[in-house]
């Protein structure tokens, strides 16, 4: 169910590019820990003194001798002189209004994972509203000259290494530059580390979050380095993380035309007390990529997961040089273990501390639900729950800290989103953030068309996760005001009292159980609904075990029987048949040897009514058909 298009939250934000900084229109109070660079007359930009303006996607890189031309570079200890000491991946140094990153010169070429969240939003833009993930990169950093770059790194085509057809790859792959900035400081006299301002690479539209404005809101907002500030630095061995309070404004509001015009009118922020200029929260983690690169797991179309798209030019053998593989998590069984054991590191949740009380149980019931489908395949906890607490310096943004987190926002409707991020070579899942809509709690509330009003310019709230639209919470708003009206006249349920709270606790774990299945790795399967009879979903101790729909990761509807009829669960909370089969094809261990026999034979079971699957293709019709049997 992740609702509000993935592909509408970042098919502007995966174009990195930089915007125009503005001058401010307003005046605007400092943040409590204001760190304010130079203006600067384009984003990314360096802000150190003499510093060149920073390159940026679609524009020339300045010259290598323009970048280290100016005053001579400071000593390590002056430059840092009473600064405050942040350790961790990358060390940093907070003095005055500006934050030093060390690179040792054995974190210059080595690969990292960066990503950026949203840690507050908008209320009125379900594409930036809070605890989002925008993007992420493996990343590494070049020096040339006393210039640092920060490349994206591009793995979408393959050769094997130390073979002619290596060389033939390599003249088609194109890395992306994110950034540039001017080396600051001359070498550390022991650790021969250098510095660079961390202003000049976090101060920036790093991400494009420009075009997401632009898209949604056709404003010119763009961002201002001179009015953003670092909030929080933070490091541990493993990563090191920047928070950013980042100020977008645009000088003059667009006047909408008075006539009719084709396209979109500008429609300004309007939950700010003035429109001009907002700030949204970024926090930016570097963080370790696994050691050892995952052994990526074959996709077969047969079962919906989501892929990763490689082109590999090694294998002549192979019909076409594009291939799939699946995205999945890194679990491991310790080696000698029985038929069950723990897993070497399991898939750990962190509820945040955002989550009201009452509804904790239901979340932590939906991520656990997907532990019965690994205990078959001889996992025993692979999925684990903890709970951040109130004074827990961690925070559920960090690169590798997965997390459910709940959210406000203007909609009427019921809004959720579960996307992961992944490393690109292998599919691995290296982090997960899903956030829940404060809506879907209302939801079982919402039982008279009069207590639930939609203006006739508005939609309800959509979601999404990976790279398939999701539009869970619309149309459970649609299946809602039936089915509980319905109720209602009959007077079968009252809508007050604990009969609705019971609801409400089912409807939201069957949301994180839905939004956890894709961060696993799963898509939608609109055929499972297909395959049970009434007379079983209205059996409570048929659907206890089976689920309402054969998956999870369809859209669950309210469960109403025929009047008269008995009446099994309102609202379906299990995974089903479906979800083990997904599961196992993901996540069943086999050696090199006896993968490819293995999968075959999982995939093989296609057939049994049971595993019947049909995912978003079959019902948008994108050019491989539609098919009338697949009812979203």
């Amino acid at each position: 169910m992740n609702f509000t298009s993935f592909a509408a939250i970042c098919a502007a934000l995966l174009a990195a590019g930089c915007a125009s900084t503005p001058t401010p229109p307003v005046s605007v109070a400092s943040s409590p820990v204001a760190a304010r660079p130079p203006a600067t007359a384009s984003v990314p930009a360096a802000t150190g003194p003499n510093a060149p303006t920073a390159a940026a996607p679609g524009a020339p890189s300045p010259p290598a001798a323009a970048a280290s031309a100016g005053p001579p570079l400071r000593a390590f200890a002056d430059l840092i002189k009473d600064a405050k000491k942040t350790d961790g991946l990358f060390t940093l140094y907070e003095k005055d209004d500006k934050v030093y990153l060390e690179l040792s010169p054995e974190q210059i070429g080595p690969l990292y994972f960066l990503q950026a969240n949203l840690g507050r939003g908008l209320p009125e833009d379900t594409a930036l509203s809070a605890y989002r993930m925008i993007r992420s990169h493996v990343v590494s950093f070049k020096r040339q000259h006393n210039t640092v770059q920060l490349i994206a790194r591009n793995f979408k085509h393959q050769g094997a290494s130390g073979t002619p057809i290596a060389r033939a790859v390599e003249a088609i792959t194109s890395d992306s530059l994110l950034v540039s900035v001017p080396v600051l400081s001359q070498p550390h006299p022991e650790r021969k580390s250098f510095l660079v301002e961390a202003n000049s690479i976090f101060f920036a539209d790093l991400m494009n979050v420009s075009a997401q404005l632009d898209n949604n809101f056709r404003s010119g907002y763009a961002f201002d380095a001179r009015n953003s500030s670092f909030t929080k630095l933070r490091g541990t061995a493993q990563g090191t993380s920047l928070a950013i309070n980042a100020h977008y404004a645009t000088a003059r509001l667009p006047t909408p035309s008075p006539v009719p015009t084709p396209g979109p009118q500008p429609t300004p922020v309007r939950s700010t007390p003035d429109a001009r200029s907002f700030f949204i929260g970024l926090h930016y983690s570097l963080a370790r990529l696994p050691e050892l690169p995952m052994r990526t797991r074959a996709a077969d179309d047969r079962i919906g997961h989501f892929n990763v798209q490689q082109w590999q030019y090694s294998n002549d053998a192979s019909p076409f040089a594009r291939q799939y593989v699946i995205r999945r998590w890194r679990l491991e069984r310790p080696a000698g273990s029985g038929a069950i054991a723990e897993p070497i590191k399991p898939i750990t949740f962190w509820i945040d501390r955002n989550v009201p009380l009452e509804y904790r149980d239901a979340v932590r019931d939906g991520v656990l639900e997907w532990n019965k489908a690994f205990e078959k395949i001889g996992f025993k906890n692979a999925l684990v729950v903890k709970q951040q607490e109130d004074n827990d310096e961690g925070d559920t943004d960090d690169t590798m800290r997965a997390s459910v987190r709940w959210f406000v926002n203007y909609s009427d409707g019921a809004l959720a989103v579960g996307p992961s991020t992944f490393d690109p070579r292998t599919g691995e899942i290296l982090d997960a953030d899903i956030s829940i809509g404060a809506g879907w709690a209302r939801l079982p509330r919402r039982y008279a068309s009069d207590h639930y009003f939609r203006p006739p310019s508005s939609k309800p709230a959509t979601a999404h996760a990976h790279d398939e639209h999701c539009n869970h919470g619309e149309s459970m708003m649609e299946e809602a005001r039936f089915a509980l009206d319905l109720l209602d006249m009959r007077g079968e349920l009252p809508m007050e009292g604990p009969e609705a709270v019971a609801i409400s606790k089912d409807v939201v774990k069957s949301v994180v159980t839905h939004e956890v299945g894709h961060t696993l790795g799963f898509r939608h399967n609109f055929r499972s609904s297909t395959i049970y009879t009434l007379a079983q979903t209205s059996d409570p101790e048929f659907t206890k075990v089976n689920g309402v729909t054969g998956s999870i990761m369809d859209y669950v509807p309210f469960n109403v029987a025929l009047k008269g009829e008995p009446q099994g669960p309102y609202y379906g909370t299990s995974i089903g048949p479906y979800d083990y089969w997904a599961v196992e094809y993901a996540y069943r261990e086999f050696s090199a040897a006896e993968e490819k026999a293995g999968l075959a034979a999982i995939a093989n079971r296609s057939a049994e009514p049971y595993l019947a699957y049909a995912t978003d293709d079959e019902v948008n019709g994108d050019g491989d058909g539609m098919d009338p049997d697949v009812n979203q």
